[in-house]
């Protein structure tokens, strides 16, 4: 037995009975921390949980959760309220919403909201787990719309709220509308037609000029697959029209009219003997994309982004994302493909793929205001250029992308070895590199080992606005390692900043299960990316975990199982075992 009770009532089934769950115990910089859920089944289409909770250093709060559940939709309310916070010195509150709906097949809803008090709500009084701590903004998201095969109709409103000081989100949706359609025309061919309008507003804290984007695009797209592979070609045409107080000429309103082309195919060669228990495949494929230059200096830029080069990227016909900007583009992309697969079962054992695009000209459409078609033909008329402006430049005027190559190896059933690596061939150097290598077998151990490094000045600080001035290596190390066959495990997870010399985050703790009960501790501590712009300035915080599970009477996942989920293939570990 783990403990006697004089008399204690909990289902041995699937039933829902309300009741208390089991409480939660942890230690912290703000001393001990105890949460005690009562869980409410008020009726078999929704419920409740109202969990009191105490922080020695801050005081009592209440964190409440009800949902509901029918067969038009599951509905989510959430809140938490904190009475003088005596760290903080003021109440702080939590509120959130999410929804998923829909009436018939094709009308749906969607809603996504949190909101919290201040900037430091997670990091003083949410959960320890990495996917809250990660987190740099909250979606405040509502949306409904009608879809099926050929229309797609709806209207959504999106802002989000920074609870990072490196966040910097510019612009409310407030609201945004469209209407799709799209219609096959012959077999292999299609057409689809878009129209957006949205409206801008931007953040309170920020003094930026307002409008509106209305947005039409056009497209065909054309593909055929065959058995030793494929071939495909689009065009697509955008029209953008712009209402803005930024905009000086004439009434305050600017248009562009923008044109993509593509064509794309691969091949797929197999090469079989009938005495190997391996077949080996290579895929040959190539993209060629062109857009012809438009000026679009003169337009806001509200939600586009230039998204980082990859592998994927040298396939995108747009190189930006968002709906500001259409790239110029004259670009063509080789790339292959080998795989060795298991003639027995199906499993590739290896795959190693390779790609690069060749530019022909300079690219002029920028991000940039300074980095106009004379500056990027001529720099020298931008004397002053900054580091950043210089990084982009680089970008819009180099003859060829990086040589990316991506590795997956499968080495036995247990080993795995994944690797993601640029190679600038202009100087002969590394760029960015990713390499894991795992070990997984169930009962035996879960191991991660991960190096990643990026080179100097190829990453901006978006706070100061500089680019990183020396070279970045981090290395990773996670496990899940079961002791005994009776249910003890060890767990940890290490990460560390090569450069800087300084722990990003350390994980250790045990555990024990059985069939009716589990335990665990927990020891964590990490840097908060919330203190600070730089890795040497983030404060940094510890926290001591403890849980004791009744199978029957959990609660959902505890902040020692989102911790857990922070080791890389731990999900997968317990689930495919």
């Amino acid at each position: 037995p783990v403990f006697y009770l004089p008399w204690a009532q909990f289902p041995i089934d699937d039933r829902r009975m309300s009741g208390f769950l089991v409480p939660e115990f942890s230690i912290s910089s703000d001393g001990p921390d105890i949460s005690a859920p009562y869980y409410l089944n008020l009726a078999p289409d929704y419920d409740a949980t109202i969990t009191p909770r105490f922080i020695a250093d801050r005081g009592a709060g209440l964190e409440t959760e009800v949902r509901w559940m029918d067969e038009y939709q599951h509905l989510a309310l959430s809140g938490a309220y904190w009475e003088r916070d005596r760290v903080y010195n003021s109440n702080r509150w939590l509120g959130g919403v999410q929804q998923t709906g829909g009436v018939g097949e094709h009308w749906y809803s969607r809603i996504d909201y949190t909101r919290v008090s201040d900037i430091d709500y997670f990091r003083d009084l949410g959960a320890y787990g990495l996917e809250v701590r990660a987190r740099s903004n909250l979606k405040q998201f509502g949306a409904i719309g009608y879809q099926t095969d050929y229309i797609h109709v709806g209207i959504e409103a999106r802002q989000y709220q920074a609870i990072s000081v490196t966040t910097q989100n510019r612009y409310r949706q407030l609201p945004h509308a469209w209407a799709e359609f799209r219609y096959p025309i012959l077999d292999g061919l299609r057409a689809s037609f878009r129209i957006d309008a949205t409206e801008f507003e931007a953040y309170d804290n920020l003094q930026l000029d307002e409008g509106s984007r209305g947005m039409a695009t056009a497209a065909l797209l054309w593909r055929k697959e065959w058995l030793p592979g494929y071939l495909e070609a689009s065009s697509s045409i955008y029209a953008k029209y712009y209402e803005d107080t930024a905009i000086v000429v004439g009434d305050n309103t600017i248009n562009s009219t923008s044109t993509i082309n593509h064509i794309e195919g691969a091949l797929f060669f197999e090469r079989f003997q009938p005495d190997s228990d391996y077949a080996w495949v290579i895929e040959p494929k190539f993209h060629y994309n062109y857009a012809q230059y438009v000026d679009q200096s003169a337009q806001p830029i509200y939600d586009t982004t230039q998204p980082l080069q990859t592998y994927e990227s040298l396939f995108r016909t747009n190189r930006f994302s968002g709906g500001d900007r259409v790239g110029d583009d004259n670009r063509f992309t080789l790339a292959a493909t080998t795989r060795v697969i298991d003639n027995s079962n199906g499993q590739e054992w290896l795959s190693v793929s390779v790609a690069q695009g060749f530019y022909n000209g300079n690219r002029y459409v920028s991000l940039s205001p300074r980095l106009t078609k004379e500056v990027i033909d001529n720099p020298s008329l931008l004397p002053d250029i900054t580091d950043v402006e210089q990084l982009e430049l680089d970008s819009l005027t180099q003859s060829r992308s990086d040589l990316m190559l991506k590795t997956d190896v499968a080495l036995g059933k247990e080993w795995s070895f994944t690797s993601d690596l640029n190679w600038n061939t202009s100087i002969g150097r590394i760029n960015q590199s990713a390499n894991y290598l795992q070990y997984s077998k169930y009962r035996q151990a879960l191991v991660n080992v991960g190096m990643i490094y990026q080179r100097r000045g190829e990453t901006v600080n978006v706070i100061t606005g500089q680019l990183t001035d020396r070279d970045t290596w981090q290395s990773h190390v996670s496990a899940y390692i079961p002791l005994t066959d009776n249910g003890w495990s060890l767990f940890g997870r290490w990460t560390q900043d090569l450069t800087y010399s300084r722990q990003i985050d350390f994980l250790t703790g045990f555990e024990y299960e059985s069939c009716c009960w589990r335990i665990a501790l927990a020891y964590q501590r990490w840097v908060d990316p919330g203190t600070g712009t730089e890795i040497d300035d983030l404060d940094q915080r510890s926290s001591i975990r403890f849980q004791v599970e009744l199978k029957g009477i959990g609660s959902g996942q505890s902040s020692v199982d989102k911790l857990l989920s922070g080791i890389y293939g731990y999900q997968n570990y317990e689930e495919n075992n």
